[in-house]
């Protein structure tokens, strides 16, 4: 099973994913989906670019 990105959830660089789906949830936080935003001090504020399915 491939991970799950949830809101608040740290990246490999030290920013977190910053929103995600209001249905899907997992833990209580929602669920990241490809394209939601994330920070990242080391490229700016970008979007999950991964597939997580």
């Amino acid at each position: 099973m491939k991970g799950i990105i949830r809101i608040h959830d740290k990246t490999t660089h030290g920013g977190q994913a910053l929103s995600g789906s209001q249905n899907m949830k997992f833990g209580g936080l929602g669920v990241a989906r490809k394209t939601d935003p994330v920070s990242c001090p080391k490229h700016c504020n970008t979007t999950i670019m991964v597939d997580i399915l």
